[in-house]
């Protein structure tokens, strides 16, 4: 019965939000689509360029529908109703959203500006029109506009009309407009080139230039549709404009207003620099040097001086950095200021996160994290952050709750902006950005009725960044310790029955380096991107062949056996944005770890895991694979299911519901596996069969997005279930022919729940 009731209510509310035309004021219509069609004899190319910006601009924009169904926010808006009360009015300005009405002077102005953006595009004699179509009710219409480009005018011969011999050589060089010869004129082009005019000469010591200097005249001929251009540069009112030099260099890293107005400074002139300060100073000359790009008796350049406040502001010590530069009245120098304001020495916060997902389990989890900034007086900052959650589990009737697993993770890091290494080689500290990390890691790990997990972990660690697109990080030693603990009888003969299990549950060592890049195609761009992820964690093989050479037959270190391996993996994701602050993103991850040499297994902390939040949603981590195996989801089941290969694949649509609530909808895929157990093939990779085990997952999802942090809740629903045998694993056909969402065991079987913070990826 109440799978019944929840379809009429699904129904009853669809209905509801297809009849909003009922509540519009009498003699308005509602648009419901805006088209644009072209002249047949525009280019096929052109045509696929320019419609949907055409579209784009027409206004109004039809009124959003939630998953393409029904107007949501429409109907929140009307049935809001009275707005002297501030609930009502809250609803219509926050969620609600007002009717996209017709209005002929509105169809008429988007009409002009359709024509002004193709006259920017060389269509220099466009026409735009619109007409108004019928819909499905009189209430509701349909806005189609048709355009007539006319003749597409091309770029012609650019001039330079400068006459200064210098500064007409500096801006000829690497010209815009000059590329675009004999292209479709483009006005934005031109924006373009006197940006690139305007930077290029700012970059040059033309402190006081800005782009209002720059003019551009036009002449066209109308029997070659060609458009001649004159680049001019206007005179300031007073002199000529003429490229400034740096004087000095004053750094005040503990500036207050209040009393910098009274002066009185100790200075310290370290490598031409003047460092002001009162007491005594706090920071390493060298580290405050190390950040700043303006050089005394350099070109002023403003690449420079954007380029130290960036670097300044990454030490995240300083909460605000201010550079001023003064004038010299007399001669075209310049002195730049720089006023660091820090920030707090030490702060302290704390998280609190809270999961829900499959079979009975419910997770709690209370961080704190530590910092303290400028500990060793080299810009430095110290982290320590310390954080405990438990897991819990009910019984097979969703009642009792029962401690599952309880973990514990303590970490300190110290970030050092410079690289700090042993063998004295001279790196540009500047160019890169680069950071020495000392990180230290300790968890615990407790699960139940079964084991302890005590791991250690040491790494050195630089990082650094070859431009804004793409970062390295190489951490030359990586050292970890593994030992478990407090084994029970039942933990004890599970392992004994599986070899591969037993050796990545020994006590080990793991004496490494690993090395990784991240590339962002447009780090904070609003149009499409790609993001790539790749590392190569490597441990053992330096070991082995010094004992090889020098200790033959030895495969322990410090009395541990050490791990040999080599694991890479990857993940890429597209970014595709879409009208109406719509996205749809992807995902894919791959990874594989090989055991060499005396290793005959991955250690267990170096294995492959797949589910939970930030994965396949339809699923708790660690539930699926190897292969076609997985958990039954059985609370006295052994869970923790690893592998040496892990493929998967996610496409997630966001679009918003209202300014803070936003929507998705997605579909997971993928599972892992082991490269070799001759007593279960179904656990391995197979090429030839490997799609069978891929497990399927899809649902909706929430999002509080608060600006700072974001709220995430997931709704996962199994579709396919590669361990699962009715149906060849396919779920999503019990979904409807059981359908019972009151039931706690259908529940159970085909809804998995996610509370986390953040975007899955």
């Amino acid at each position: 019965m109440g799978r019944y009731f929840t379809i009429i209510a699904i129904l009853a509310i669809i209905a509801g939000g297809c009849r909003v035309s009922r509540h519009l004021e009498e003699g308005t219509r509602l648009v419901v689509k805006n088209s644009v069609s072209v002249d047949p004899s525009w280019p096929a190319e052109e045509k696929r360029q320019l419609q949907s910006k055409l579209a784009s601009l027409a206004e109004p924009k039809p009124n959003s529908r939630l998953l393409f169904l029904f107007p949501f926010r429409l109907w929140v808006y009307q049935q809001a109703g009275d707005t002297s009360k501030k609930v009502n009015r809250w609803l219509r300005e926050r969620i609600g959203e007002p009717p996209a009405l017709f209005d002929s002077t509105t169809a008429r102005h988007s009409a002009a500006n359709m024509e002004l953006f193709l006259f920017n595009k060389g269509y220099l004699h466009a026409r735009a029109s619109f007409e108004v179509e019928p819909a499905s009710r009189p209430s509701l219409v349909r806005v189609h506009y048709r355009v007539a480009p006319d003749g597409l005018y091309r770029f012609g011969e650019l001039h330079y009309e400068i006459t200064d011999s210098a500064m007409r050589a500096l801006l000829s060089k690497d010209s815009t407009l000059e590329a675009a010869a004999s292209e479709p004129f483009d006005m934005e082009k031109l924006v373009d080139e006197r940006q690139r005019i305007t930077q290029t000469l700012l970059d040059n010591g033309y402190f006081n230039f800005s782009r209002q200097f720059v003019v551009f005249e036009l002449d066209t001929s109308a029997a070659s549709h060609r458009i001649d251009v004159y680049v001019k540069i206007l005179p300031p009112r007073e002199g000529s404009h003429r490229p400034w030099h740096l004087r000095n260099i004053y750094i005040i890293p503990d500036y207050v207003e209040s009393l910098h107005q009274a002066g009185d400074y100790d200075t310290l002139v370290y490598k031409g620099y003047h460092i002001l300060y009162r007491g005594t100073l706090k920071y390493k000359p060298q580290a405050l040097i190390n950040g700043v790009f303006l050089d005394p008796g350099a070109l002023y350049r403003q690449r420079d001086y954007r380029q130290t406040i960036k670097r300044l502001t990454s030490l995240s010590i300083f909460r605000f950095v201010n550079i001023e530069m003064q004038k010299d009245p007399e001669r075209p120098e310049l002195d730049a200021v720089i006023k660091l304001i820090p920030a707090k020495l030490r702060s302290l916060n704390f998280n609190v996160n809270a999961t829900s997902s499959s079979y009975y389990f419910l997770g709690s989890e209370l961080g704190m994290n530590y910092i303290s900034n400028n500990l060793f007086h080299f810009t430095d900052q110290f982290r320590l952050g310390a954080n405990g959650g438990v897991e819990t589990l009910s019984d097979s009737g969703g009642g009792l709750l029962l401690l599952n697993t309880v973990e514990f993770n303590l970490s300190g890091d110290v970030y050092f902006p410079t690289l700090l290494n042993p063998f004295g080689i001279k790196i540009d500290h500047r160019a890169f950005n680069p950071k020495t990390v000392l990180s230290a890691r300790y968890n615990y790990f407790r699960r139940l009725n079964y084991y302890t997990l005590n791991a250690s972990n040491f790494s050195y660690r630089y990082e650094w960044t070859q431009s804004e697109h793409l970062f390295h990080q190489l951490s030359p030693i990586e050292l970890s310790v593994l030992s478990v603990r407090d084994t029970t009888p039942a933990f004890n003969e599970r392992i004994e029955n599986n070899p591969i299990l037993k050796l990545s549950f020994q006590d080990q060592l793991i004496l490494g380096s690993k090395y990784g890049i991240t590339y962002n195609s447009a780090p904070g761009q609003g149009h499409d991107f790609w993001y790539l992820r790749a590392n190569i964690d490597m441990a053992g093989n330096l070991i082995n062949t010094a004992f090889s050479l020098f200790s033959p037959g030895q495969n322990t270190l410090f009395g541990r056996p050490f791990s040999q391996y080599v694991r890479p993996d990857i993940e890429l994701k597209y970014y595709h944005f879409m009208a109406g602050n719509q996205q749809l993103v992807t995902r894919f991850v791959a990874g594989v770890g090989v055991p060499l040499g005396q290793s005959e297994v991955l250690p267990y902390v170096k294995q492959f895991v797949i589910g939970g939040s930030n994965s396949i949603r339809a699923f708790r981590i660690r539930e699926l694979g190897p292969g076609s195996t997985g958990s039954s989801g059985s609370s006295a089941g052994f869970n923790d299911r690893t592998g040496d290969m892990k493929l998967e694949g996610n496409v997630e649509y966001r679009f918003p519901v209202t300014d803070v609530f936003k929507g998705a909808v997605f579909v997971d895929a993928g599972n892992i596996w082991l490269l070799k157990d001759e007593e279960n093939p179904d656990k391995v990779f197979n090429p030839a069969r490997f799609y069978e085990d891929i497990a399927i997952g899809t649902g909706m999802g929430l999002r509080m997005d608060f600006s700072f942090f974001i709220i995430r809740l997931d709704l996962g629903v199994p579709v396919r279930v590669p361990f699962d045998t009715a149906d060849n694993g396919w779920r999503i056909s019990s979904f409807f022919r059981d359908f019972a969402p009151l039931d706690y065991d259908w529940r159970r079987d085909h809804l998995r729940l996610n509370l986390a913070i953040g975007y899955p990826f």
